[in-house]
């Protein structure tokens, strides 16, 4: 053991208080790495459950690192992205409210677009233009071009104008989805939806 610490208590009589010490260090230092592991797995193992949750009521989502291997010369479709962290009791009330509706029309539904689905620290990897107004609330709810120009003008419809892209229930969010869709028709882009139900009222 090597340590610069030493603690002489007689003129014939040392001991090292550092070799004393490190097995403590030691020990304390492998507990706190045990624990942030802990932390890490349990973050890990929740950010899948929430995955697996959205995915169950029938959205059809990508995830940001398939978003990052799509071919955009090909693509057709909008975007949607869905920022959201598994801390945020807002987004998983959206959830909640997301489960209550029929699997058969949020699949439809999101098949008109490539939704992703941004959870945690994935938001971290996408730039400032993700956040048109310069905040980072959530959730929030960003539409982009078939290109992924991101469109700013596409705010919610029905939300507040301090926070334009935040959705506070499910019903604002598929209402916006069909708004997108239509604006697209309306300016004759390439892509049109092939979607023919409505949004209930």
């Amino acid at each position: 053991c090597v340590s610069l610490i030493q603690v002489r208590l007689l003129p014939m009589v040392q001991f090292d208080l550092g070799c004393l010490l490190a097995p403590l260090l030691l020990a304390t230092a492998f507990a706190l790495a045990t624990a942030t592991e802990l932390d890490a797995d349990l973050a890990t193992e929740l950010s899948r459950e929430i995955r697996e949750e959205f995915r169950r009521t029938g959205f059809n989502w990508m995830s940001p690192v398939h978003f990052r291997h799509l071919d955009k010369s090909t693509n057709e479709k909008p975007y949607m992205f869905l920022f959201t962290t598994r801390s945020c009791t807002d987004c998983r009330a959206l959830l909640a409210d997301l489960v209550k509706e029929e699997r058969s029309y949020l699949s439809n539904l999101s098949a008109q677009f490539n939704a992703i689905l941004v959870l945690d620290d994935y938001g971290l990897t996408f730039g400032p233009e993700y956040s048109p107004d310069g905040n980072d609330y959530v959730p929030r709810v960003i539409f982009a071009d078939a290109d992924g120009m991101i469109r700013p003008d596409l705010e919610n419809p029905r939300g507040d104008k301090a926070t334009p892209y935040y959705y506070s229930d499910t019903r604002q969010m598929l209402w916006a989805m069909h708004y997108v869709l239509g604006r697209y028709q309306e300016e004759e882009l390439q892509w049109t939806s092939d979607l023919d139900e409505d949004l209930p009222s």
